[in-house]
């Protein structure tokens, strides 16, 4: 498969291939504006609830989408792991079946579902002895990807080159 390449100016006014699946793994939530604050609340409870309670990302896309975890929901795994001080690498489990023992502890359950034509949605449960929160962003339309699109193009137009993502756009970095 080909890969499709941008060029991005650096600081020193040099231009540096990227190739754009790259940059759309890099830069997970995009112009999803939803996403972004999603990820800081779940930032902002992970740091609040702490390490007692367990952490699931449950996401749902159309039934052509081909990847899974989606970019979207691992980069909230990474963005709750490292408020809880974990390597996401060691304790994300992806799905669960048959007998798989009790849970460990510190461990970050991704699970995916396929079906339809849904746009996009993401949960971030944290689920505590005799309590649990749970933060969800639903896409009912890609406009909305369009709007993050232009909000962060407005944004960008008088910021000097750079690497920039949407939480920059948001004021949420």
């Amino acid at each position: 498969m080909a890969k499709t390449w941008v060029y991005a100016e650096l600081t020193d006014g040099h231009l540096a291939p990227i190739s754009l699946e790259l940059l759309a793994k890099a830069r997970a939530l995009g112009g999803d504006v939803e996403a972004v604050a999603l990820g800081k609340g779940a930032e902002a409870a992970a740091g609040a609830l702490g390490k007692d309670y367990d952490v699931e990302i449950i996401e749902a896309h159309h039934r052509h989408k081909v990847d899974a975890p989606s970019g979207t929901a691992l980069k909230l795994g990474e963005i709750v792991a490292k408020a809880l001080r974990r390597d996401l690498q060691r304790v994300a489990t992806h799905g669960r079946k048959g007998d798989t023992g009790e849970r460990p502890p510190a461990q970050i359950g991704f699970h995916a579902i396929r079906g339809g034509d849904i746009v996009g949605e993401h949960t971030v449960i944290f689920a505590g002895t005799g309590e649990r929160v749970e933060l969800t962003a639903r896409s009912q339309s890609r406009m909305t990807y369009a709007a993050g699109a232009l909000r962060a193009a407005k944004w960008l137009k008088d910021r000097p080159a750079g690497l920039y993502d949407m939480f920059h756009v948001l004021g949420l970095s």
